[in-house]
C-alpha cells in the first residue's frame, strides 16, 4: 500500500531501485539516505525499533534537513504503509518497484 506514496513523496530524494542519484538528492544538504539499498551494516536496534524510528521521522520530519512532516497530511495507517514499503524497498528490482508503485 505504501508504494504509490513513496513514489510520489519520497523517491526524488531517497531514490528507487536502479538509481544512484537524482537532481534532488544531489542538491540536498545534508544528503538524504538512499533507501533503495540495504543499510543493514549501519542499522542499530531491532527491526521493530527501526520501524518505529522510520514512522516517527516520516510523521514529524527532521528540522532543517528538507525532510517534511507528513503526519500533518497523512494518517498513521498511511505512514505505517510507507514504513512497510521502505523495509521491503532494498529487495526490489526496478521492475518490481514499478509494479508496486503504479497508481491505478
Amino acid at each position: 500500500m505504501g508504494g504509490a506514496d513513496y513514489e510520489y513523496m519520497c523517491s526524488s530524494c531517497h531514490l528507487k531501485p536502479g538509481l544512484e542519484e537524482s537532481d534532488m538528492s544531489i542538491g540536498l544538504y545534508p544528503q538524504p539516505p538512499n533507501l533503495s539499498i540495504s543499510h543493514e551494516t549501519h542499522q542499530h536496534g531491532t527491526d521493530e525499533e527501526l520501524a518505529r524510528q522510520n514512522f516517527w521521522v516520516i510523521k514529524h520530519g527532521i528540522k532543517a534537513s528538507g525532510m517534511p512532516a507528513w503526519g500533518k497530511t497523512h494518517s498513521d495507517e498511511r505512514i505505517w504503509a510507507m514504513v512497510a514499503f521502505i523495509k521491503r524497498l532494498p529487495t526490489l528490482t526496478p521492475e518490481q518497484y514499478q509494479v508496486l508503485t503504479a497508481i491505478d
